[in-house]
């Protein structure tokens, strides 16, 4: 990739959270990162079909408002409840406009994120059933100081994250997995499945949290492994600025 002027990505494993991607980026490529890339989200509505620049219009105030705050708090009817600290940490936008050298992002593309301050994010969220490949039930993570402390339900999905995260044994400081690495907001109004990561993440008024490596988009962690959870029909709190209810965004 280091070699090439563009790179699309249509990948089963994203490679947005590497050291191939980062390398090819300070090289100059402009990267698509495309994991799991369906040929009809092409179709007429689908969320290719979004108008980029509204998009990243919105999607930059959201951002705006990220880089002003301190805290940030996420609450759902299905029981979410996390808060954590973004102080500091610049939001950024995925919008799907690559036209500079070292470029990089989404596509389909549509949310502001940032990286939550490491060690603060305390609560649970609650991913619910549809909202995840596979998961066929509810499967709730703790976060304790940071990371993952427990996770609860999910049936077989379940099962495959308390096996990779390993709770309860010891993980080297700044490359766990189990870290609460990102904060997004989607914003493409043509995203709609809730199966698909890649296109859940991206769904206008759903909040995701992820798990894992945020080394490569500005923090301090670097993992094996980076995972999305999507929440949907939630409440975002920003400070004292109501920016989401019940799915709705308010900016």
């Amino acid at each position: 990739m280091t070699a090439a002027n563009v790179v699309v990505a249509i990948t089963t494993y994203s490679l947005s959270h590497t050291d191939a991607r980062e390398n090819a980026n300070k090289a100059g490529a402009r990267i698509a990162s495309m994991p799991s890339f369906l040929a009809d989200m092409f179709y007429p509505k689908g969320p290719m079909a979004a108008d980029y620049r509204k998009v990243a219009k919105e999607s930059e105030k959201i951002a705006n408002l990220i880089t002003e705050a301190n805290e940030a708090r996420i609450k759902s009817s299905a029981g979410t409840n996390l808060t954590l600290t973004v102080k500091g940490r610049n939001g950024k936008t995925d919008a799907g406009i690559y036209t500079k050298d070292g470029s990089w992002g989404n596509l389909p593309a549509g949310e502001a994120y940032c990286t939550p301050v490491e060690g603060t994010a305390n609560g649970k969220v609650v991913v619910e059933k549809g909202w995840y490949p596979d998961l066929d039930n509810k499967m709730i993570l703790t976060f304790e100081n940071g990371e993952v402390t427990h996770i609860n339900g999910g049936g077989e999905v379940g099962d495959k994250f308390r096996e990779l995260l390993a709770l309860g044994k010891q993980e080297k400081p700044y490359h766990s997995r189990r870290n609460l690495a990102e904060l997004g907001i989607g914003t493409n109004p043509y995203a709609r499945r809730p199966e698909n990561i890649l296109e859940a993440e991206k769904i206008r008024g759903t909040v995701h949290v992820a798990i894992g490596d945020n080394f490569h988009m500005g923090g301090a962690v670097k993992a094996d492994m980076h995972e999305d959870f999507i929440i949907p029909h939630a409440n975002l709190t920003i400070d004292d600025k109501l920016v989401m209810r019940n799915g709705k965004l308010n900016i």
